[in-house]
């Protein structure tokens, strides 16, 4: 099965500790409470992809990824494979995209730019990933910055 593993891009100054928002370019800011989504989907908490099977574990080449903004776009990936049977989800800040389709059995093929292989998984399993990088994208920013877990947008995400 496949996972995807996130890890923090530390050429983001917002994965350390004594970072904080009034740093960003938007003015003015407030603290970790009032942080919106285009904070989250195009300015902080960028992160590294790895994606990992039995047999390998290999570093996607992707720049200037936010961790929301990855956890999004997979959501967003399995709404259309459930809606349409395929669907390609794109980065917000550049073009790096993922691609699924699911085959007549129920088997969803799984694809991510700049990187040649695919991925089979059924559409559990594919539920199970989208939930998973989720999980580690939330736990990762609320790791590097605890007040996060107070902040509204990351709340109603529900991730």
């Amino acid at each position: 099965m496949l996972t995807v593993e996130l890890a923090e891009d530390l050429s983001d100054p917002s994965w350390k500790p004594e970072w904080r928002p009034d740093s960003l370019p938007v003015q003015p800011r407030g603290g970790f409470a009032e942080m919106t989504s285009d904070d989250f989907t195009f300015l902080c908490f960028k992160v590294r992809l790895f994606l990992r099977t039995e047999r390998e574990r290999v570093r996607l080449r992707v720049i200037e990824l936010p961790a929301v903004d990855f956890a999004l776009m997979l959501r967003f990936l399995q709404r259309q494979v459930a809606e349409e049977g395929s669907g390609t989800a794109e980065a917000s800040l550049n073009d790096f995209a993922v691609h699924a389709r699911e085959t007549g059995d129920g088997i969803v093929t799984l694809s991510f730019a700049r990187h040649e292989g695919e991925y089979e998984m059924t559409r559990d399993e594919l539920s199970e990933l989208v939930r998973g990088v989720g999980r580690a994208a939330l736990g990762l920013m609320c790791e590097a910055h605890p007040e996060l877990r107070a902040n509204p947008y990351l709340r109603s995400l529900g991730l």
